[in-house]
């Protein structure tokens, strides 16, 4: 039988392969002989095997040796930008002051266009060698190279030691970003790659300013981790400039990054300096919509906006008025709903609406407001707000408890969540909770009370010329927790009796591990395993969990057993474990019989007692081999 080496004449020593590098190392053999192991090398391309080697070495393990293995000082990983030179020293010592042989393989010391340099080196006892590499742009990879460096001594036997390295040539940073709003967008340009092998760029956006991101390019960056998502991919790399016009909100700020790609897009440069840009505030910008009043038809939202104080009054002279739009989508705003009185001042201007008679109970609204100024007699449109909506509620009634979530499409961004509860729709509502997510559960409550909700929000634009915190109000909706959550099920036992012909089962009792509500129990059996199970015995104390099953005699069957909640919901559990039990058939013939008339074993049948057969099938032949029946 097959053993691993070091498991030989009851060796525990580690033997072991690095899954990178391929090194073997077997730490102290302690039998000597002829070992023979097999290395599988499997290749992967983008997480499936496309393929695998397998090689087989024979190793020799002598005893009594007088030489020692020379010892090859470590050489560390090295990640450099691509252009970077990269030189080190190797060096190796042998105790026995043999003559040493130092020699480097691997693909920097082959390539074909500015190839790594190592000179093999020899000398007694020590010895050294440098190895240097002018890195270029055609060296990025998005795996790092492998250098094996080898000592060798000529001692008798001869022993070796071998260290590799890993070498990482990354894409250098691009430089020069720069982001500038342009009308209701954002144009972000930079200087060109670095290196000419770039295919193109792509581009990182966030509304974190207080983001760092790690200087050194050999780090990883984990731009998802720090709130940046990739919003555009352009390639060439003289192409150099991107407009971002996806979402854009004013006074947010918008900070971008941009990294090259190389080699098919498998690698990424490290991300560039972060340059953030915030639309100016030329158009008004919705800060509430806020629900005043919940009703089916007489609702009243509350409609709130902060004034364009970067607009160049010159190029658009008063008087000034805002139009207020409406509409049931948040890509649907357009049905107009009113207008605030002109003003010739933009400062003396309203920002506020209040629309009335509409439907606040069951859907949310949404807004839009635009800016005009007179031309001549003419109003003319300057901007657009975005487009801003009420915080909607929805609730989902459970065991003693209710629970309660909320949609939103704002332009601002909301941190904090405020849950308010009443008794009944008109109040008094009270502090109950906060919630940095849309949801929300409210616990420990009465099956069949009636509780109230609304919700306020709490949020902020990252311009300090709009108001802050920014508190919107939600609807106010009601619900009654009930008990729809079937309790978990029992843990079901069998105890079969052949000899008397029954069955007892037994479970647990839910109350005493996982439930507070059991009532009763129905107990299923199918007498055949695998058919359907009917219900045979319901069970309406949940004290009662012991149960005999006598079928006509037979014990054949399987079982299972659900426990039910209260009889105002009657929520039956998952089924229990299925426990099945099998008749014991019992039946012996004899081997002799004498049919000569005296009354004593006459007849051929079966012994007694014989349990669980209901038939057999039987054939009676002579010595000559016929048949009597």
């Amino acid at each position: 039988m097959y053993q691993f080496p070091h498991l030989v004449n009851g060796g525990t020593n580690a033997f072991t392969i690095d899954p990178v590098t391929g090194t073997m190392c077997w730490d102290s053999p302690n039998m000597a002989g002829e070992f023979n192991y097999t290395i599988k090398v499997t290749e992967w391309r983008n997480g499936a095997i496309v393929g695998y080697v397998i090689r087989d070495v024979q190793l020799t393990i002598i005893s009594g040796c007088n030489n020692d293995s020379p010892v090859l000082s470590p050489a560390p990983d090295i990640c450099v930008v691509a252009g970077d030179p990269i030189e080190f020293t190797v060096s190796a010592t042998d105790i026995n002051t043999n003559v040493l042989t130092l020699t480097a393989s691997g693909l920097p010391l082959s390539l074909n266009n500015a190839p790594a340099v190592f000179d093999d080196a020899t000398g007694a006892g020590a010895v050294s060698s440098v190895f240097s590499w002018n890195t270029s742009c055609d060296n990025i990879k998005d795996n790092p190279y492998q250098i094996l460096f080898s000592v060798e001594d000529n001692g008798s036997p001869q022993f070796a030691d071998n260290v590799a390295t890993q070498i990482t040539i990354v894409p250098p940073q691009i430089t020069g970003v720069s982001a500038s709003p342009l009308g209701n967008n954002v144009s972000v340009t930079w200087d060109p790659a670095g290196c000419n092998n770039a295919e193109g760029y792509r581009i990182y956006r966030s509304t974190n300013q207080s983001l760092s991101l790690p200087v050194d390019c050999c780090s990883d960056p984990n731009l998802s981790g720090n709130g940046f998502t990739q919003i555009g991919e352009i390639f060439g790399i003289n192409n150099t400039s991107f407009i971002d016009n996806e979402g854009l909100t004013l006074g947010l700020s918008y900070c971008y990054v941009v990294r090259a790609f190389y080699d098919i897009g498998q690698v990424e440069s490290c991300p560039s300096d972060t340059s953030c840009a915030r639309l100016k505030k030329e158009v008004p910008v919705i800060t509430h919509v806020s629900v005043l009043q919940t009703n089916a038809s007489t609702g009243i939202d509350s409609i709130m906006w902060s004034k364009p104080i970067e607009m160049d009054t010159t190029q658009y002279p008063g008087p000034y008025l805002y139009k207020v739009y409406h509409g049931l989508n948040v890509n649907n705003v357009n049905t107009f709903i009113g207008q605030t009185l002109p003003t010739s001042n933009l400062f003396d201007s309203d920002t506020s609406f209040t629309h009335f008679q509409i439907n606040t109970s069951s859907q949310a609204n949404y807004y839009r407001v635009e800016l005009f100024y007179d031309s001549l007699g003419t109003s003319l449109l300057v901007g657009t707000s975005n487009n801003a909506g009420s915080i909607f509620i929805s609730t989902i009634p459970s065991d003693n408890q209710i629970n309660i979530s909320w949609n939103e499409d704002v332009p601002w961004i909301n941190t904090t969540y405020f849950i308010y509860r009443a008794n009944n729709f008109s109040g008094p509502f009270s502090l109950i909770g906060t919630s940095t997510a849309q949801s929300f559960a409210d616990t420990g409550l009465v099956n069949g009370s009636q509780y109230c909700y609304y919700i306020q929000s709490q949020g902020y634009y990252t311009s300090s010329s709009i108001i802050s915190p920014i508190l919107n109000l939600s609807q106010i909706t009601c619900d009654s927790p009930i008990d729809n959550t079937p309790p978990c099920p029992p843990e079901l036992f069998i105890n079969g009796n052949c000899e008397i012909g029954e069955n007892t089962l037994t479970w647990t009792n839910p109350n005493n591990l996982c439930a507070d509500d059991v009532m009763s129990y129905n107990l299923y059996y199918t007498p055949i395993e695998g058919n359907e199970m009917v219900l045979i015995e319901t069970f309406d104390n949940s004290l009662d969990t012991i149960f005999t099953h006598n079928n006509n005699g037979s014990v054949a069957g399987c079982y299972a057993v659900t426990a039910i909640d209260s009889l105002q919901y009657g929520n039956e559990s998952d089924s229990s474990n299925i426990v099945c039990f099998d008749n014991c058939p019992s039946y012996w013939l004899p081997n002799v019989f004498s049919p000569n008339g005296d009354g004593i074993n006459d007849l051929f049948s079966a012994l007694v007692p014989y349990n669980y057969v209901e038939s057999i099938s039987i054939q009676i032949y002579n010595r000559w081999g016929a048949a009597y029946f």
